[in-house]
């Protein structure tokens, strides 16, 4: 029991306290939080650069969605959602999932990201062509030429579900 006083002490209300039960959608928050904080300490500084200043435009072009700062992090969260939206990624085995990121991101530019509609286009964005060289194996999407869904749904389907 817990008791709430008002007007000066003159009322008393005894509340019960009730525990708070986490529900699946702040589990599933927590859990993409990780994960992102991880492959986030393995890009490279020049990939962190472009998106900060992806941020920068982001912010310039599309003042109404926008209306606190943006921030490259901000940018990279916007990444990973919009990859676990567009592929409907399974967020449970956190490890794999981080393998996965790295490799998905490795060499991959905020241009290419844009050009794959993961990001939305701004003014100058194809000044934004540094690529990530952080941790990864191998760009087995990003050396790609063709840049295509169909090459990334094909190469995401093989590493997620490992068919030949």
């Amino acid at each position: 029991m817990h008791l709430a006083w008002y007007q000066n002490g003159n009322i008393c209300i005894s509340r019960v306290l009730k525990q708070h039960k986490i529900q699946t959608q702040n589990f599933n928050i927590i859990q993409v939080n990780q994960i992102t904080r991880a492959v986030w300490e393995g890009l490279s500084s020049s990939f962190k650069r472009d998106m900060a200043e992806y941020a920068r435009l982001y912010k310039r072009d599309y003042p109404t969605l926008r209306k606190r700062g943006v921030s490259a992090y901000s940018v990279f969260l916007m990444v990973i959602h919009g990859i676990i939206k567009r592929f409907t990624l399974v967020t449970d085995n956190i490890d794999k999932c981080i393998s996965l990121f790295e490799k998905l991101l490795h060499k991959m530019s905020v241009l290419k990201l844009i050009r794959i509609r993961i990001l939305r286009p701004v003014s100058m964005c194809h000044r934004l062509n540094l690529e990530n060289w952080g941790t990864g194996d191998s760009g087995w999407i990003s050396e790609k030429k063709n840049l295509k869904w169909e090459n990334v749904q094909r190469a995401l389907r093989r590493e997620v579900y490992e068919v030949p």
